[in-house]
């Protein structure tokens, strides 16, 4: 069954629309619990996945036109109609959509991904799934969103017959140009658990994100969530991932409340944080403990572009990330291609040697103050 969550009576005319100055947010949700009518192409709960996750876009994350389309009519022909022909006439310039697709996909091994709708014939890929490569190239066109955010949930496990269940993943998709982020549940290849990422998701994309609580979830914050949350749940056999050429302030929700939800997620903490190594810092050894070491989190495998660290409060600070040497920090500095994961910030007051420890998942500015109460660095994340 689909359900409208805007009604089409009730859309603006296109005059209206292009007379609007407001930006606003469209949003596409597509769920196929099923494709092809074939139980070897099952993936329980898609449906009921994509349903949570236009309810909390229309609801909770200030999406004024959600369509979302499951089962047996997210045919290939109804999901190219919805860009091609609903969205055209309503979408501006100025506008961002979004498309949420839970299901399987093929090809992701041989790099010419699709996307398997209800429709699929198992034996003609090509004439009867949606190819990434032309939904791509030709959605800006459909679509004049100002931008665009294509995320996709799918299983990458499993096969049909000679057909590999290799869905997209973030980095399987071809330039669409500027604007566009490009998030999947795991990398490509890697298994993801079903249900898993959209629940992460609408925690995230509905407040739980929103660690700056200015009441929107940047692309930045959106990614930092998941890239915490997911792993933390399986043990790092999921590892969400990003693509695409955006602004990391780019919001994708608004209106929403902050929900301290990663509180509850065990992510590292201190200067011990994960093989055993020690780094010279003045006056005392830290010892960190990289991943595979006993106790240590799995963490992602992926690197941040770049990062400011703005430190205040200590003399002689250094910042020591996974993979790097510590690095003199005198008040500002930048760290580049430093690899996902948590940061030691270490300096001095006085005689004594005071640190904290930051996450760092997405490109921005860490802030480290010192704390005298506490006597020690607290340090807010990048987003």
């Amino acid at each position: 069954m689909t359900l409208f969550l805007t009604s089409l009576a009730c859309l603006p005319s296109l005059s209206a629309v292009h007379a609007q100055e407001a930006p606003r947010r469209f949003a596409v949700v597509v769920g196929v619990s099923q494709a092809g009518g074939s139980p070897e192409l099952a993936l329980e709960g898609a449906g009921s996945d994509a349903t949570r996750v236009a309810l909390a876009l229309r609801e909770q994350a200030g999406y004024t036109d959600v369509r979302i389309i499951t089962d047996a009519e997210a045919t290939k022909a109804r999901i190219l109609q919805t860009f091609q022909e609903d969205l055209a006439s309503v979408v501006t310039e100025q506008d961002t959509l979004l498309v949420y697709f839970v299901g399987h996909g093929v090809g992701g091994d041989f790099d010419d991904p699709y996307l398997l709708p209800y429709d699929t014939d198992p034996a003609d890929v090509p004439g009867t799934a949606i190819s990434v490569a032309e939904l791509g190239g030709q959605l800006s066109q459909w679509v004049p969103a100002a931008s665009y955010a294509i995320v996709t949930d799918a299983a990458h496990s499993g096969s049909v017959g000679d057909l590999a269940l290799l869905g997209p993943a973030a980095t399987s998709w071809p330039d669409m140009g500027a604007s566009t982020v490009l998030l999947s549940a795991s990398g490509l290849g890697a298994p993801a658990v079903p249900g898993m990422f959209s629940k992460h998701f609408i925690d995230a994309i509905t407040g739980g994100a929103d660690t700056s609580k200015d009441g929107t979830v940047s692309v930045a914050e959106l990614y930092r969530y998941l890239v915490i949350a997911v792993p933390a749940e399986t043990a790092g056999s999921q590892q969400p991932a990003v693509d695409g050429r955006y602004d990391q302030e780019l919001p994708l929700a608004s209106g929403v409340t902050y929900k301290p939800l990663l509180e509850q997620v065990a992510v590292p903490e201190q200067e011990v944080v994960y093989l055993t190594r020690e780094v010279q810092v003045p006056g005392e050894v830290v010892i960190i403990r990289e991943r595979g070491g006993e106790g240590g989190q799995m963490l992602p495998d992926f690197s941040v572009e770049k990062v400011k660290f703005v430190i205040k409060g200590v003399q002689e600070p250094t910042v020591t990330c996974r993979e790097q040497e510590a690095i003199a920090c005198s008040g500002a500095c930048y760290i580049t291609d430093v690899m996902a994961g948590p940061c030691t910030v270490s300096g001095y007051v006085g005689e004594q040697v005071v640190s904290g420890s930051v996450f760092i998942a997405a490109r921005g500015v860490a802030g480290c103050s010192y704390d005298d109460s506490e006597k020690k660095l607290n340090c807010s994340p990048p987003g």
